[in-house]
């Protein structure tokens, strides 16, 4: 049995380290128990994804990540059952 929540597991996909550094004080200051990893690209996300998809609880991404447009890896990441997008 566990004392408190469980760790949300988010993988944060952005390529701005300023963006990067400004999501992860607002995720600490939640004070929820989090765990972010981050991927600078979609392509790095999917790899990372379909590698271990039960690794993440939550994908959070800017919609106009380069090299693949929001819309392109979200659908893809979309076949995901049941793991919940966040586009910025």
């Amino acid at each position: 049995m566990r004392n408190g929540p469980a760790t949300i597991r988010i993988l944060l996909v952005e390529e701005g380290e300023n963006e990067v550094d400004d999501l992860r004080l607002a995720f600490r200051q939640s004070k929820l128990p989090i765990n972010i990893e981050h991927s600078s690209s979609p392509d790095d996300a999917l790899a990372r994804l379909q590698a271990s998809p039960a690794s993440f609880d939550i994908v959070v991404g800017n919609h106009r990540a380069s090299g693949s447009p929001g819309i392109e890896w979200i659908d893809t990441l979309g076949r995901s059952p049941a793991l919940p997008i966040i586009l910025l």
